[in-house]
Parts: structure tokens; C-alpha cells; sequence
């Protein structure tokens, strides 16, 4: 999926390295987020 500059990204929910579960609709509603991905990160490949 490629988003173009400005588009707002879908809903995601993740869990976090603290256990608990990220939603990003809830993140936005209290703070600018950012998101990065790097492909193939922490995968030895």
C-alpha cells in the first residue's frame, strides 16, 4: 500500500515493546506521530 504526502494513514493496531497495544487513532488524538518502517529491521536478513 503507498500513501502519497498529506494522506492519512488506515487504522493500525500493533502491539508495543511495552506489552501493550498501539492504536494509532488513539495516538493522534493526543500527539503528532510518525511513522517509519524499515524493511527487514531486526530479521538478520
Amino acid at each position: 500500500m503507498a500513501l502519497t504526502v498529506g494522506e492519512l494513514a488506515p487504522e493500525i493496531s500493533v502491539p508495543s515493546s511495552w506489552g501493550n497495544t498501539f492504536i494509532l487513532s488513539d495516538a493522534v488524538k493526543e500527539n503528532v506521530v510518525v511513522l517509519t518502517f524499515y524493511f527487514f529491521a531486526f530479521t538478520g536478513g
